[in-house]
């Protein structure tokens, strides 16, 4: 499952955001800037501390604390793959964090406090077990090793019909106005990509054939995908 996609509480209660849906006060998703993501964030600490209050996630209705709660956080993320010309990412390959990545530390860790003190606030900090963990790396910590080829998978998949090939997919293509429904998604196939891509094609039986374009398409230079060479 896509890191943007796991957030929420483990259990009855599912308080469940995706980071790539818009901002109806912005118009832009919630990962242009980690301030940005910040503000994302607090939507899960806002869930949990509710929990914490014996509430349910949204905080309307009465409910017993969960046994097991927890979430994840994306503005230190996007602080990484900011680029180190923007203030982001690392210094060097050291790991010396730049402006960004010391400032959403120092978020994390305010945020985190604020879930301790509520558990302390309703005396469940001492039977209540924290942990605090990665799910994965990102992006390299020495930038110079890191190169940005932009998104070649789309057009790359477009050209061969297995995406809508005018573009309209996913946000661009919805059919109520509303950015966040998923009615973009239908029979126009769509790509999320990270470090790594996900890809949902407009029709299954393609599939076959879009591994062998993939498989045919690995250089770095466009249209590859830069899946074999040694700036990957």
């Amino acid at each position: 499952m896509p890191e943007s996609c796991v957030t929420g509480q483990v259990g009855y209660d599912l308080s469940r955001t995706e980071i790539n849906s818009i901002d109806p006060a912005t118009g832009t998703n919630y990962t242009d800037l980690y301030t940005h993501t910040e503000q994302f964030d607090n939507f899960h600490v806002q869930s949990l501390i509710n929990e914490i209050d014996g509430k349910d996630s949204t905080g309307q209705t009465s409910a017993d604390v969960p046994t097991v709660f927890g979430t994840n956080f994306q503005t230190l993320s996007v602080a990484q793959k900011a680029t180190v010309a923007t203030g982001g990412g690392y210094l060097d390959a050291s790991f010396t964090p730049g402006p960004q990545v010391m400032n959403a530390i120092a978020y994390l860790d305010n945020a985190l406090g604020r879930v301790v003190s509520e558990l302390k606030q309703r005396n469940l900090y001492s039977s209540t077990a924290i942990i605090v963990t990665a799910k994965h790396g990102q992006s390299p910590s020495d930038h110079s090793k890191l190169v940005k080829n932009g998104d070649t998978l789309s057009k790359l998949l477009e050209a061969g019909n297995y995406l809508d090939p005018n573009g309209h997919f996913g946000p661009n293509n919805t059919k109520s106005g509303n950015l966040n429904d998923g009615t973009g998604l239908v029979d126009t196939g769509f790509v999320q990509t990270d470090d790594v891509g996900l890809i949902w094609l407009r029709d299954q039986s393609q599939l076959s054939a879009v591994v062998k374009t993939l498989r045919d398409n690995l250089s770095c230079n466009a249209p590859g995908i830069c899946a074999d060479g040694p700036q990957a």
